[in-house]
């Protein structure tokens, strides 16, 4: 068993193995190698149970894997299907890496090059919480990172030439493969002050030298074995170059910054074509494919969800992951009261954006023209080639079991479970956006998303209101006061009373312009004259309408409070957020993963658990595997259970 833990087995070996053995895990090779690894721990069994992953994943013919007895910590479990058992996971270590769940600052790989041969890949790879820049140099033979350097210099770009890397920044730095196929930094060109890249014209590659000429009849040659400056020559040295190869490529350009960073969900680098590339994401990935088969994941990065959605009264969530399987993609539901999940369901690859009903029965999924609609008891699904009605940009609001639709320019409120249809009075036809005040009639927006029309509470005349040439992203009606509140584009929360012609209050909100985003929102609590809002990034409040009686009269204002806690714990994008109503808390989900409460009034930090979604969880028994007791707890937020050891 030397092999298996002696090195990374290159993919070719590894596909070879694995179409040739069968039923691997059926008394097969598999569970030989599982047999030698059972009781070695940390290091002398890494690269055994990353062969054993990679090599003999669990399909219905091969039979139930096994890592029992295993050290697995430092290692994904891969993301089997459930088969009629679960693999046994008893005495094996586990930590949150195992699971998905590790806390470490996210590296992300840029300026993606591969060598000439493809037979290695280069990345830089950036910490940024750390502000860490380092080069990695990995084996496309293996998988295997064979190489570091820290730079810790903003780099614009890097090339192969021969058996060199070449990477621009500042100055030139060089890398250079022996004949021992080892890689070595050879030096830096340039460091010192002198910018060499002012006025140079060509640049070629003759030997071990390196010829810069520059459009002042100048030329400095550089020996590349160790990048010592070799002279300076004057004269017209640039109208004869000496024969080489040129290399006038590396003259610098804009290096990448975090300031140029995308959403997670967004590729960062990409290198190659369509036959054979390297991508890297903003999560931090970096995967290899061939022919459109992914042949290694060097960096599997932070686990991602695509969308979420909380119920409007805080109590259910709904969770898509990013990764798809098939045609499929994974749903997970939670329970948010009891910070628990409790179910699992796959919809169509295609949908990319989800709902979930205020009871928690229906979840919607969106394409670009229609909507999937699950019940979640039934399992049934069905498709509308619509996309209903809401109050919100981007976020569906439903009414138990009903969902407001639009048939031309009337409105009509759609029951999911009976089918039966009732028509709704509109303040003003072929609206854009609706909501239901507390006396049942509609608050409308026009189609263009300018105007707020709605019948006065008081005398029953319609009332409408311009929003000065902004965009209304979202209407809230406050149950307990004559007030909806409006959410526009130009980042203000406009406050209404909904019996008189007069602008309660206007508030600034600190909604920072974030590019393509599902969550610039604002919810309003059920119960209470309070508001959340957010920027889908990092940023987080509430608004609290504060009341007080001076000289006989009633008085009050909207006090504002910004999230009150560590700035690291809102470390993904906000999908969605509500007021729990049961915990009297607010809720957000991040596309990290991360399920976060927080006080409703106050917004203060108060608590935060990881969904696991590398993985299913339930193709594994954790009952008798050997973990932490924070890991224990995220387990069991996850809908399983691990035996205190």
């Amino acid at each position: 068993m030397e092999l298996w833990n002696s090195r990374k087995i290159p993919y070719s070996v590894m596909t070879h193995i694995r179409w040739g053995s069968g039923e691997y895990w059926k008394n097969g090779i598999a569970c030989n190698v599982h047999k030698a690894g059972m009781g070695i721990i940390e290091d002398r069994s890494h690269f055994l149970v990353d062969n054993l992953f990679s090599c003999f994943p669990g399909t219905a013919s091969s039979g139930t894997p096994d890592y029992s007895k295993l050290w697995l910590k430092g290692h994904r479990l891969p993301d089997n299907p459930i088969g009629d058992e679960k693999i046994d996971l008893s005495e094996s270590e586990i930590d949150k890496t195992t699971v998905g769940l590790s806390s470490d600052d996210v590296v992300l790989y840029t300026n993606l090059c591969l060598s000439e041969g493809r037979d290695f890949l280069a990345a830089i790879a950036v910490k940024e919480r750390e502000r860490q820049i380092q080069l990695n140099i990995f084996s496309l033979d293996n998988g295997m990172m064979v190489f570091n350097h820290e730079l810790n210099k903003k780099v614009g770009k890097m090339e192969f030439h021969g058996n060199r890397l070449f990477i621009v920044a500042s100055s030139i730095y060089v890398f250079s493969m022996e004949d021992d196929k080892q890689w070595h930094y050879s030096g830096v060109i340039g460091d010192g002050g002198m910018n060499i890249f002012h006025k140079l014209q060509k640049c070629i590659i003759a030997d071990h030298i390196l010829y810069l000429y520059y459009n002042g009849r100048l030329l400095v040659r550089y020996d590349l074995r160790d990048c010592h400056k070799m002279d300076t020559i004057d004269g017209k040295q640039w109208e004869n170059p000496i024969e080489g190869e040129n290399v006038t490529s590396l003259r610098r350009t804009t290096p990448w910054t975090a300031n140029n960073s995308p959403r997670q969900k967004d590729i960062l680098s990409k290198v190659g074509n369509d036959s054979f590339q390297a991508i890297s994401y903003g999560d931090g990935r970096l995967i290899v494919e061939s022919e459109g088969e992914q042949q290694y994941e060097l960096s599997r990065g932070a686990i991602l969800l695509m969308d979420a959605a909380i119920s409007s009264d805080g109590r259910s969530a709904a969770t898509l992951g990013f990764h798809s399987v098939g045609t499929k993609r994974k749903i997970q539901l939670w329970d948010l009261d009891n910070e628990k999940r409790v179910a699992d369901f796959a919809c169509p690859s295609i949908v990319k954006n989800i709902h979930l009903s205020e009871n928690g029965k229906w979840l919607m999924g969106e394409t670009d023209d229609s909507t999937w609609v699950l019940n979640s008891e039934s399992r049934n699904e069905i498709w509308y080639g619509e996309h209903f009605v809401s109050n919100h940009t981007g976020k569906l609001i439903t009414y138990g079991d009903k969902v407001i639709r639009k048939k031309e320019n009337d409105l009509y409120l759609f029951d999911l479970k009976s089918g039966n249809e009732e028509w709704l009075e509109s303040p003003t036809p072929n609206p854009s956006m609706v909501c239901f005040l507390p006396d049942r009639t509609l608050a409308a927006v026009d189609k263009k998303g300018q105007t707020l029309h709605l019948w006065s509470t008081r005398d029953g005349n319609l009332l409408s209101q311009y929003m000065d040439g902004s965009t209304i992203l979202s209407i809230q009606p406050i149950q307990s006061k004559p007030f909806i509140a409006v959410f526009t584009n130009d980042q203000k929360i406009r406050i209404y009373h909904t019996g008189v012609r007069k602008q309660y209050d206007k508030m600034q909100c600190l909604i920072k312009e974030a590019g393509e985003t599902n969550a610039k929102q604002m919810v309003a609590h059920q119960e209470r004259p309070l508001i959340a809002c957010t920027d889908g990034r990092r940023y987080l409040e509430t608004r609290f309408f504060k009341e007080w009686t001076s000289g006989g009269k009633d008085k009050g204002l909207w006090e504002q409070n910004k999230f009150r806690g560590n700035r690291h714990i809102i470390d993904g994008d906000i999908l969605d957020i509500a007021f729990n109503l049961y915990n009297q808390q607010i809720v957000a989900i991040l596309s990290n993963g991360k399920i976060m409460y927080c006080s409703d009034t106050h917004c203060k930090y108060i608590d935060s658990f990881n969904i696991i979604a590398a993985f299913n969880v339930d193709s594994y028994d954790f009952s008798r595997c050997s973990c932490s007791n924070d890991l224990r707890i995220s387990l069991t937020r996850n809908g399983t259970y691990c035996k205190p050891s």
